[in-house]
């Protein structure tokens, strides 16, 4: 009967240990090849996008949701309109959080609201008062900001064409509103003057129910 020889044990278990130096090795190749990777910013990903979300409601009676408000954010990668929720909840997805938009909301009986956000700086659902129509007077909301584009608190906003009508201070995000303002037509152009320590006056007629000012002080 023929005799089969068998490998050593010896020669098996070195068999073995070779294998895994190489499969050690193999690995820690992978590993700082991944980690190089990663350092050098080799591995992209798009940024997750941000919501902006807002709540519209009456701003005469705040416990009044406004439903069905025409919600538009002009800027690259929005959807073209959005509209309210029963709730008079809107949202909105967006590609850059840091970059300005026109956000624009209208609704039947309400004065139209217009300005420009931020939402990286306006976190959570942002509360928005539409104030009803009247026709006999207006309200004008704006921005005052620095010529980097920062925000303003403290300016002194007034009317020049109505100077018993008392001037407002802008909050600090810059915002401002004044109003119970008289008008003739929804149309009806109107001067507005804004003056802060260190700063030269601004002066210039803006339009009731049209573009909200964003307006922009230079130092003197």
């Amino acid at each position: 009967m023929a005799r089969t020889n068998k490998p050593e044990p010896t020669v098996t278990a070195a068999k073995v240990a070779r294998v895994g130096v190489i499969v050690a090795a193999v690995l820690s190749v992978v590993g700082v090849i991944a980690t190089a990777v990663i350092n050098k910013g080799w591995v992209s990903s798009s940024p997750s996008p941000q919501t902006f979300s807002g709540r519209v409601y009456d701003k005469s009676d705040p416990d009044k949701k406004i439903r069905n408000a025409r919600v538009s954010m002009e800027g690259e990668g929005t959807p073209p309109l959005g509209t309210s929720d029963s709730e008079g909840i809107f949202s909105f997805p967006l590609a850059d959080p840091n970059k300005e938009y026109r956000l624009k909301i209208e609704a039947e009986g309400y004065d139209t609201y217009d300005l420009r956000v931020v939402p990286a700086k306006n976190q959570g659902i942002q509360p928005i008062a539409l104030t009803p129509r009247s026709e006999n007077s207006a309200e004008i909301t704006g921005r005052v900001v620095d010529a980097g584009d920062n925000w303003l608190e403290g300016a002194t906003v007034s009317l020049d064409d109505y100077p018993k009508i008392e001037a407002v201070k802008t909050a600090s995000d810059g915002t401002f509103t004044i109003s119970k303002i008289p008008k003739k037509n929804y149309a009806e152009r109107i001067r507005i003057r804004v003056a802060k320590e260190g700063f030269s006056d601004w002066v210039e007629d803006v339009t009731i129910g049209g573009p909200q000012p964003r307006i922009k002080l230079n130092k003197k």
